[in-house]
Protein backbone atom coordinates (compact mmCIF):
# COMPACT_ATOMS: atom_id res chain seq x y z
CA UNK A 1 0.00 0.00 0.00
CA UNK A 2 3.01 2.29 0.19
CA UNK A 3 3.09 2.78 -3.54
CA UNK A 4 -0.46 4.07 -3.90
CA UNK A 5 -1.41 5.55 -0.49
CA UNK A 6 -4.60 7.28 -1.68
CA UNK A 7 -6.07 4.27 -3.47
CA UNK A 8 -9.50 3.43 -2.06
CA UNK A 9 -9.68 6.40 0.34
CA UNK A 10 -12.79 7.68 -1.34
CA UNK A 11 -14.60 4.42 -0.60
CA UNK A 12 -16.49 4.18 2.67
CA UNK A 13 -15.68 0.51 2.98
CA UNK A 14 -11.91 0.93 2.94
CA UNK A 15 -11.33 0.04 6.63
CA UNK A 16 -13.55 -3.02 6.21
CA UNK A 17 -11.64 -4.12 3.10
CA UNK A 18 -8.36 -3.66 4.92
CA UNK A 19 -9.55 -5.86 7.79
CA UNK A 20 -10.79 -8.54 5.37
CA UNK A 21 -7.48 -8.47 3.50
CA UNK A 22 -5.57 -9.10 6.74
CA UNK A 23 -8.01 -11.88 7.69
CA UNK A 24 -7.59 -13.68 4.36
CA UNK A 25 -3.84 -13.40 4.48
CA UNK A 26 -3.64 -15.01 7.89
CA UNK A 27 -6.17 -17.81 7.42
CA UNK A 28 -5.67 -18.86 3.80
CA UNK A 29 -1.91 -19.24 3.66
CA UNK A 30 -0.83 -22.26 5.63
CA UNK A 31 2.22 -24.45 5.44
CA UNK A 32 0.65 -27.41 3.65
CA UNK A 33 3.00 -30.17 2.59
CA UNK A 34 1.89 -32.76 0.08
CA UNK A 35 3.49 -36.19 0.43
CA UNK A 36 5.11 -37.73 -2.64
CA UNK A 37 5.26 -41.38 -3.57
CA UNK A 38 8.78 -42.79 -3.06
CA UNK A 39 8.40 -45.09 -6.08
CA UNK A 40 6.95 -42.88 -8.79
CA UNK A 41 7.73 -39.42 -7.32
CA UNK A 42 4.18 -38.19 -7.90
CA UNK A 43 2.26 -36.14 -5.31
CA UNK A 44 -0.33 -38.09 -3.31
CA UNK A 45 -3.46 -36.04 -2.48
CA UNK A 46 -4.31 -36.22 1.21
CA UNK A 47 -7.64 -34.94 2.59
CA UNK A 48 -7.74 -33.12 5.94
CA UNK A 49 -7.81 -35.38 8.95
CA UNK A 50 -6.26 -38.38 7.16
CA UNK A 51 -2.74 -39.52 7.86
CA UNK A 52 -0.39 -38.98 4.89
CA UNK A 53 1.25 -42.35 5.56
CA UNK A 54 -2.05 -44.16 5.03
CA UNK A 55 -2.71 -42.28 1.78
CA UNK A 56 0.78 -43.05 0.43
CA UNK A 57 0.35 -46.72 1.39
CA UNK A 58 -3.01 -46.88 -0.43
CA UNK A 59 -1.47 -45.16 -3.45
CA UNK A 60 1.34 -47.72 -3.61
CA UNK A 61 -1.05 -50.66 -3.28
CA UNK A 62 -3.70 -49.44 -5.74
CA UNK A 63 -2.59 -47.16 -8.53
CA UNK A 64 1.12 -46.49 -8.30
CA UNK A 65 2.48 -46.43 -11.83
CA UNK A 66 5.95 -47.48 -10.84
CA UNK A 67 8.25 -48.70 -13.50
CA UNK A 68 11.92 -49.15 -14.03
CA UNK A 69 13.54 -45.76 -14.17
CA UNK A 70 15.21 -45.07 -17.47
CA UNK A 71 18.95 -44.68 -17.25
CA UNK A 72 20.16 -41.23 -18.08
CA UNK A 73 23.54 -42.43 -19.29
CA UNK A 74 23.61 -45.78 -21.03
CA UNK A 75 26.93 -45.22 -22.81
CA UNK A 76 29.45 -46.49 -20.28
CA UNK A 77 33.09 -47.04 -21.22
CA UNK A 78 33.97 -50.74 -21.55
CA UNK A 79 37.61 -50.34 -20.50
CA UNK A 80 38.27 -52.21 -17.26
CA UNK A 81 38.42 -49.78 -14.34
CA UNK A 82 36.95 -46.82 -16.26
CA UNK A 83 33.60 -45.60 -14.94
CA UNK A 84 33.03 -42.69 -17.29
CA UNK A 85 29.70 -42.34 -19.08
CA UNK A 86 29.01 -40.30 -22.18
CA UNK A 87 25.81 -38.71 -23.46
CA UNK A 88 26.36 -40.09 -26.96
CA UNK A 89 27.75 -43.52 -27.84
CA UNK A 90 31.33 -43.62 -29.09
CA UNK A 91 31.88 -47.01 -30.70
CA UNK A 92 35.14 -48.34 -32.03
CA UNK A 93 34.90 -49.20 -35.75
CA UNK A 94 37.15 -52.24 -35.25
CA UNK A 95 35.81 -53.99 -32.15
CA UNK A 96 32.35 -52.30 -32.04
CA UNK A 97 32.49 -51.61 -28.30
CA UNK A 98 31.51 -48.41 -26.51
CA UNK A 99 34.20 -46.13 -25.04
CA UNK A 100 34.57 -42.75 -23.35
CA UNK A 101 36.36 -39.82 -24.95
CA UNK A 102 39.61 -40.76 -23.24
CA UNK A 103 39.62 -44.32 -24.62
CA UNK A 104 38.02 -43.77 -28.04
CA UNK A 105 41.17 -44.42 -30.09
CA UNK A 106 42.30 -47.97 -30.82
CA UNK A 107 45.66 -47.41 -29.12
CA UNK A 108 43.99 -46.11 -25.95
CA UNK A 109 41.77 -49.13 -25.35
CA UNK A 110 44.10 -51.83 -26.72
CA UNK A 111 41.68 -52.81 -29.45
CA UNK A 112 41.55 -56.58 -29.95
CA UNK A 113 41.21 -56.21 -33.73
CA UNK A 114 44.49 -54.33 -34.10
CA UNK A 115 46.43 -56.92 -32.10
CA UNK A 116 45.67 -59.73 -34.55
CA UNK A 117 46.89 -57.93 -37.66
CA UNK A 118 50.64 -57.50 -38.03
CA UNK A 119 51.41 -53.80 -37.81
CA UNK A 120 54.71 -52.07 -38.16
CA UNK A 121 55.75 -49.10 -36.11
CA UNK A 122 55.97 -45.60 -37.51
CA UNK A 123 59.77 -45.75 -37.41
CA UNK A 124 59.82 -48.95 -39.46
CA UNK A 125 57.42 -47.47 -42.00
CA UNK A 126 59.54 -44.35 -42.32
CA UNK A 127 62.68 -46.45 -42.72
CA UNK A 128 61.03 -48.54 -45.44
CA UNK A 129 59.82 -45.43 -47.26
CA UNK A 130 63.27 -43.88 -47.04
CA UNK A 131 64.94 -47.05 -48.34
CA UNK A 132 62.47 -47.25 -51.21
CA UNK A 133 63.10 -43.63 -52.10
CA UNK A 134 66.88 -44.18 -52.07
CA UNK A 135 66.54 -47.17 -54.39
CA UNK A 136 64.73 -45.08 -56.97
CA UNK A 137 67.31 -42.36 -57.53
CA UNK A 138 66.24 -41.70 -61.12
CA UNK A 139 62.61 -40.91 -60.16
CA UNK A 140 61.39 -37.31 -60.14
CA UNK A 141 60.51 -35.72 -56.78
CA UNK A 142 56.82 -35.56 -57.76
CA UNK A 143 56.75 -39.30 -58.48
CA UNK A 144 58.59 -40.02 -55.22
CA UNK A 145 56.06 -37.92 -53.28
CA UNK A 146 53.16 -39.69 -54.98
CA UNK A 147 54.56 -43.14 -54.12
CA UNK A 148 55.22 -42.12 -50.54
CA UNK A 149 51.67 -40.78 -50.23
CA UNK A 150 50.30 -44.07 -51.63
CA UNK A 151 52.35 -46.08 -49.15
CA UNK A 152 51.24 -43.98 -46.21
CA UNK A 153 47.63 -44.17 -47.31
CA UNK A 154 47.86 -47.94 -47.77
CA UNK A 155 49.42 -48.28 -44.33
CA UNK A 156 46.69 -46.14 -42.80
CA UNK A 157 43.92 -48.29 -44.28
CA UNK A 158 45.71 -51.57 -43.55
CA UNK A 159 46.49 -52.44 -47.16
CA UNK A 160 49.82 -53.95 -48.11
CA UNK A 161 51.58 -52.94 -51.32
CA UNK A 162 54.94 -54.30 -52.39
Amino acid sequence: MAELPNLGRHCGRFPLLQQMNNFFLMSDFQNVQVPTCPLCDKPVPTPKGVSPDIQVDQHIQNNCAQGPKKKIFANRCTVKGCKKKELVPITCPSCHQNFCLGHRHEKDHNCSQTKGSPQISEDEALARALAASMDDVNISPEERDRRLAEQLQAQEYGLVFT
